[in-house]
């Protein structure tokens, strides 16, 4: 099997006019002389940086022609041989076309075997996954636009928990009731009560629609900081959000705190607790010497090295 062609698609998400975060995905497919294709998606496909990982696509693509995909972890360690020198390993967009271009072959390989990837991967560790419906702050099935009221959001989420989602993911800060994007300086920092009044209204407004049984994710899409997700995490707390995550870009290398199932998160923080006091907590006295017998300790080893050594000088002579 042979690598024939490779083409590139950068599509459009419907809706993206209302969407403060434009969603375009670059996807490639891979074609073979067998008629077998494979898809790869890149990873940089939220706001700009889609046309520049395009044309890195294109560009390895030139690497792979005449390859077979079967081979596809050669071909990974061919491609990254090549640009490890003017490229110092690569970055964000190379590594996103790479990716692409690994699963298209990996995608390729699995319906030649006739077996699903995750069988290629080392197999399945479980046969149910929680599933959840992700951005519904822009809207459901045929009313794509953005849900910017607080009635809106918990009629979007009614639907979605109506079809049979468990849980449902949406951002409660990054725009206000007009559908007007707020600033990034406006949801940094400590946050403006109006701010902190408008996410909980919305939090408030799904779990009185939805009830207690509908899992509800935060997602703040990097647009808070530390101090705002501390704050946030009081109002998670209060209305049962299943997790948040947030992206501390202010650390280096960046860090994500996480914040788990907020209904419990007393019963975590009991457990936290308790290991921390075993971990750090101070000796006692019988568990540890005290630093003057240590210091006496030292100070007679100090002596009998002195002598040991006037010995060895009055044998010598």
């Amino acid at each position: 099997m042979k690598i024939t062609s490779v083409d590139i698609f950068l599509l459009r998400h419907v809706g993206e006019e209302f969407s403060p975060f434009p969603f375009r995905p670059a996807v490639c497919r891979v074609n073979t002389d067998e008629g077998i294709c494979g898809y790869g998606e890149a990873g940089i496909s939220v706001g700009t940086g889609e046309n520049g990982v395009a044309y890195m696509l294109k560009d390895l693509s030139q690497l792979v022609l005449g390859k077979d995909p079967m081979n596809n972890e050669v071909i990974w360690e061919d491609i990254h041989n090549v640009l490890r020198g003017h490229l110092s390993g690569g970055g964000v967009t190379v590594y996103s076309a790479m990716s692409a271009l690994d699963t298209a072959m990996m995608d390729i390989k699995g319906k030649k075997l006739g077996v699903p990837i995750y069988v290629l991967l080392g197999g399945k560790h479980r046969d149910k996954l929680k599933c959840y419906l992700s951005q519904c702050h822009l809207g459901y099935l045929d009313d794509y636009r953005l849900q910017a009221t607080i009635q809106q959001l918990a009629d979007t989420c009614a639907k979605i928990q109506k079809d049979g989602y468990p849980a449902v993911k949406f951002n409660a800060v990054a725009f206000d009731e007009q559908a007007k994007p707020l600033p990034r300086e406006m949801t940094t920092g400590p946050l403006e009560k109006t701010i902190l009044d408008l996410a909980e209204s919305r939090l408030a407004a799904v779990r009185e629609r939805c009830g207690d049984q509908l899992g509800i994710i935060l997602e703040n899409l990097c647009g808070t900081d530390v101090t705002a997700a501390v704050q946030l995490e009081r109002i998670a707390r209060k209305y049962g959000v299943d997790y948040a995550v947030k992206k501390d870009r202010s650390a280096s290398p960046p860090k994500y705190l996480i914040f788990f199932k907020a209904r419990d998160v007393d019963a975590l923080t009991a457990a936290f607790s308790e290991y921390t006091q075993k971990k750090v907590r101070k000796a006692d006295r019988s568990e540890r010497p005290s630093v003057l017998e240590k210091l006496s300790h030292f100070k007679e080893l100090i002596k009998n090295s002195v002598v040991d050594r006037t010995k060895r000088k009055e044998l010598e002579r």
